[in-house]
C-alpha cells in the first residue's frame, strides 16, 4: 500500500464513523429518555435503565462467538448486515407496544453491536497506510465520543419535543443512511488477524494487551457508572433547571468532540503507550474529582462538567489505539477481547452507578467514577514506554 489514500477510502472511514455514531447512540439513547420511556411503557426508570445494561451484556457475550464464527466473511458484507439489524431494530423500538417487546428487540441489537465492535477498528486500518492509522482510527471512533456527548442530548431534545418514539425513528433513518454509505463506499474487504474461538484466551498471554484490558475494565466501569446518571447530577446535584439539561449536555457534547480529536492528535505524536493512555485517563480522573467538589458552585461545576466531557470522549480512542499497538499481528482477535471487556464494563458500570445513586445520592456515581479513573491511571505506569506504529 502506498502512502496515498484515495478520497473514497477516506469517505469509507467517515462512513464507518457514522455507523459507529449510530450504533453507540442506539445503545445509550435510553439514558436521555428514561422518564418518558418509563411513563409510556408503564415501568420504572430503573427498568428502562436496565435496557442499556442488557444491550451491553449481550454485546459482550456475543462478541467472541460471532466474531470468530464470521472471521472469514468479507467485512463489507458483515458491516452491511450489522447496519441492517440496527435499522430494523430502531424501527421496531419506535413501534414497540410494551416493555417485554422492547427487551427482545434490544437483545437482538446487542448481538449486532458485539459483532460491530470486533470488526470496525481492524477494517479501518485496512483502508489507510500505517502513517494515517491513528488519524483514521480517531475519525472512526469519534462516533463513540460524539454519540456519548452529543447524540444523547440531541436525542433527548427530540424526545422532549416530539416524543421518545420519534427519537428512535430518527435513529432508524440514520442507520439506513449509514448502511447505504457503507454499501457504496466500502469495497470488498478481507478479514485481518482473526482467530478461532478456542484461541482467544491465548491473546491474554500478551502482557501489555492483558494490562490494557484490565485498565479498560476499571476505567470504563467508572466512566459509565458516572455518565449513566449525569442527568440527575445536573438537576439534583448542581441545581440546573430541567429545561436547561439539554443545553448543558450539548455544551458537554461540543467539548467532547474537541476532546476526541485532541486525543487523536496527541496519540499520533506519542510513541509511548504509557504516556498516551495516562494523559487521556488523567484528564478524566481530574475532571471527575473536580465535579465532585464543585457542585455547590454552579459556574465551577459547569466548567468541571465540560472538562469531564473532554476526558470522557478521549477514553475510547486512547484505549482502542493502545490495544492495536500492543497486538499489531492480531488486530481482530485483540479487539474482540477488548470489546468484550469494554461492553461488560459498561453493563457493570451502569449497575454499580444504580446502586451508588440509590444508596448514597447523586454524587455517589461521580465518586465511583473518580476512584476507578484514578486506579486506572495508576495502572498505566506499567505499560511500555515505547510501542510500534499501527500497521
Amino acid at each position: 500500500m502506498t502512502d496515498r489514500v484515495s478520497a473514497r477510502n477516506w469517505a469509507a472511514v467517515g462512513a464507518l464513523g457514522l455507523g459507529v455514531f449510530t450504533v453507540t447512540t442506539t445503545e445509550i439513547m435510553p439514558i436521555g429518555l428514561l422518564q418518558p420511556m418509563a411513563a409510556d411503557l408503564g415501568v420504572s426508570d430503573g427498568s428502562v435503565g436496565l435496557v442499556v445494561t442488557a444491550v451491553a451484556f449481550v454485546a459482550a457475550m456475543a462478541a467472541p462467538t460471532l466474531s470468530t464464527t464470521t472471521r472469514r466473511v468479507d467485512r463489507r458484507l458483515l458491516l452491511i448486515a450489522v447496519m441492517t439489524v440496527f435499522t430494523l431494530g430502531n424501527a421496531l423500538t419506535a413501534m414497540t407496544p410494551g416493555f417485554a417487546t422492547l427487551i427482545v428487540v434490544r437483545v437482538l441489537i446487542g448481538g449486532a453491536l458485539g459483532l460491530l465492535w470486533t470488526t470496525v477498528a481492524p477494517t479501518t486500518l485496512l483502508l489507510v497506510p500505517p502513517r494515517y492509522a491513528v488519524r483514521a482510527t480517531t475519525i472512526t471512533f469519534s462516533g463513540v465520543s460524539i454519540a456519548s456527548v452529543l447524540g444523547v442530548p440531541l436525542g433527548t431534545l427530540a424526545g422532549q419535543q416530539l416524543g421518545w418514539r420519534a427519537a428512535f425513528w430518527a435513529l432508524a433513518a440514520l442507520s439506513a443512511l449509514a448502511l447505504v454509505a457503507l454499501a457504496v463506499l466500502l469495497g470488498p474487504t478481507r478479514p485481518a488477524g482473526g482467530v478461532a474461538l478456542r484461541r482467544l484466551p491465548s491473546m491474554l498471554r500478551n502482557r501489555d494487551l492483558r494490562l490494557t484490558v484490565v485498565i479498560t475494565a476499571v476505567v470504563i466501569t467508572g466512566a459509565y457508572a458516572a455518565y449513566t446518571y449525569v442527568t440527575p447530577l445536573i438537576v439534583d446535584g448542581i441545581g440546573i433547571d430541567d429545561d436547561l439539561v439539554s443545553a448543558v449536555l450539548l455544551v458537554m457534547g461540543v467539548a467532547g468532540v474537541a476532546g476526541n480529536f485532541a486525543a487523536g492528535a496527541l496519540l499520533t505524536r506519542l510513541t509511548s503507550a504509557r504516556a498516551g493512555l495516562a494523559a487521556v485517563i488523567g484528564v478524566l480522573a481530574v475532571a471527575l474529582w473536580l465535579v465532585a467538589v464543585t457542585t455547590t458552585i454552579t459556574p465551577l461545576a459547569l466548567v468541571s462538567l465540560t472538562v469531564w466531557a473532554v476526558g470522557y470522549a478521549a477514553i475510547p480512542i486512547g484505549l482502542q489505539t493502545t490495544v492495536l499497538r500492543t497486538a499489531p499481528g492480531h488486530r481482530e482477535a485483540a479487539t474482540t477481547v477488548y470489546s468484550t471487556v469494554f461492553n461488560l464494563a459498561i453493563g457493570v458500570g451502569a449497575l454499580v452507578g444504580a446502586q451508588a445513586i440509590d444508596r448514597a445520592g447523586v454524587l455517589a456515581p461521580i465518586l465511583v467514577g473518580a476512584l476507578c479513573a484514578t486506579m486506572a491511571l495508576a495502572l498505566t505506569a506499567r505499560l511500555p514506554g515505547r510501542v510500534g506504529a499501527l500497521q
